[in-house]
């Protein structure tokens, strides 16, 4: 086993669970949701949104009368 393909992945791990700390430092300590979440939580939503979910969003505006 190479020491450092171990280390470099230990890294990697590191560093997705700090972010996911983070994250969970940001829900917990935020306001209740009213209006238009952060946008970090929109950017975050729209990365893990399938094609297909995308597709079936209504589009923003005015209905047609």
């Amino acid at each position: 086993m190479d020491i450092k393909n171990v280390i470099r992945e230990l890294h990697e791990e590191l560093a997705r669970i700090d972010e996911t700390i983070q994250t969970l430092e940001m829900l917990r300590t935020g306001s209740p949701r009213r209006g238009r979440p952060p946008n970090w939580l929109t950017l975050v939503d729209g990365a893990t949104r399938t094609p297909a979910k995308k597709l079936k969003r209504k589009p923003a505006g005015r209905a047609a009368d």
